[in-house]
C-alpha cells in the first residue's frame, strides 16, 4: 500500500512538475490559443497570470489524489471542506487588496497549496509512508494510468467545448464571453454539487465490491446512482429552460443591478 502510493504521488509530482514549467515556458502560445484577439496590455496580464497560476496543474492532482485516500478511510468530512483555506484566503485577498489581479493569482496557487498540506496529517495519522524513488514499472500504477485516459478524454472534451466557446466569442458583440461563462458556471456548478457529492460517498463503496467481486452489489449501486441523479437533474433542467430568465436575473441580478 505504502509503496504504491509513495510511487503514484512520485509520478504525479514528476509529471505534473514538468507540465507546469512547460506552460509558463509556452504562456504566450497557450494565451493566444485560448484567447486571440486580446489587446496587447491584456495579453501581457494574461500570460504573467498563466505563469503565476499554472503551478495548481500539480498541486490539484495531488490535492484530489489525497482526497482520495481520506474518503477511504472515510474521512469525508476533511476531504470535502478542504476548500474553506482556499475560499478565506480568495476573500481576504478581495477584501484587502480586491483590484490587484496579480495578488489574487498567487492567492489561488497558494490556496490550492494549502488544499494539499492541511490533509497531509490525516493522511500520516493512517500510517501511510513515502519513499524517495519512483518505479515506472510497478504494475498497479501501469493500470491507474491506463485506466485514467478514457476519463482524461471524456473531461478533454467539456474543457475543449468550453475552450471553443470563449475562442469564438472574442470575434462576437461585446459581453458574449462573459454571457457564456456566466451561464456556464451556474449550470456546472449546481451540477457538480451533486455530482461530486455523490461520487465522493459511492466510489469508496464502489472499489470495495470489486475487489470482493460482488457485482450484484455493483449494478445495484449503479441503478440507484442514475435513479438519483435523474430524479434530482431533471427536473432541474426542466426547471431551467422555462424559467432561464428568472434564474439569471435572481441569481447575478438580485434587484441590485438590470440586465444592461
Amino acid at each position: 500500500r505504502n509503496e504504491y502510493l509513495s510511487n503514484l504521488f512520485a509520478q504525479i509530482t514528476l509529471w505534473g512538475t514538468l507540465l507546469s514549467l512547460v506552460g509558463i515556458v509556452f504562456a504566450p502560445v497557450l494565451t493566444n490559443l485560448i484567447a486571440p484577439g486580446l489587446s496587447e496590455d491584456v495579453v501581457g496580464l494574461a500570460v504573467l497570470l498563466t505563469r503565476i497560476m499554472i503551478p495548481t496543474l500539480l498541486f490539484v492532482s495531488l490535492t484530489y489524489l489525497a482526497a482520495g485516500v481520506l474518503q477511504v478511510h472515510g474521512h469525508f468530512l476533511l476531504s470535502a471542506s478542504i476548500s474553506i483555506p482556499f475560499n478565506l484566503l480568495i476573500i481576504g485577498g478581495l477584501l484587502i487588496k480586491g483590484e490587484d489581479l496579480i495578488l489574487l493569482g498567487y492567492l489561488t496557487t497558494l490556496g490550492w497549496l494549502l488544499q494539499l498540506l492541511v490533509q497531509l496529517p490525516v493522511i500520516i495519522k493512517e500510517r501511510y509512508r513515502f519513499f524517495p524513488r519512483i518505479n515506472f514499472k510497478n504494475e498497479h500504477t501501469m493500470l491507474l494510468f491506463k485506466g485514467l485516459v478514457p476519463i482524461l478524454l471524456g473531461n478533454s472534451l467539456l474543457q475543449l467545448c468550453l475552450i471553443i466557446d470563449r475562442t469564438f466569442a472574442f470575434n462576437l458583440e461585446e459581453g458574449t464571453t462573459t454571457a457564456l461563462t456566466f451561464g456556464g458556471n451556474l449550470f456546472v456548478t449546481v451540477t457538480s454539487i451533486f455530482i461530486v457529492a455523490m461520487s465522493t460517498v459511492v466510489f469508496p463503496r464502489l472499489a470495495q465490491y470489486c475487489l470482493d467481486g460482488d457485482h450484484e452489489q455493483v449494478r445495484t449501486l449503479l441503478k440507484t446512482i442514475f435513479k438519483t441523479l435523474l430524479f434530482i437533474l431533471l427536473p432541474y433542467l426542466i426547471l431551467v429552460i422555462f424559467y432561464n430568465r428568472e434564474i439569471i436575473s435572481l441569481v447575478y441580478e438580485r434587484g441590485a443591478f438590470t440586465d444592461k
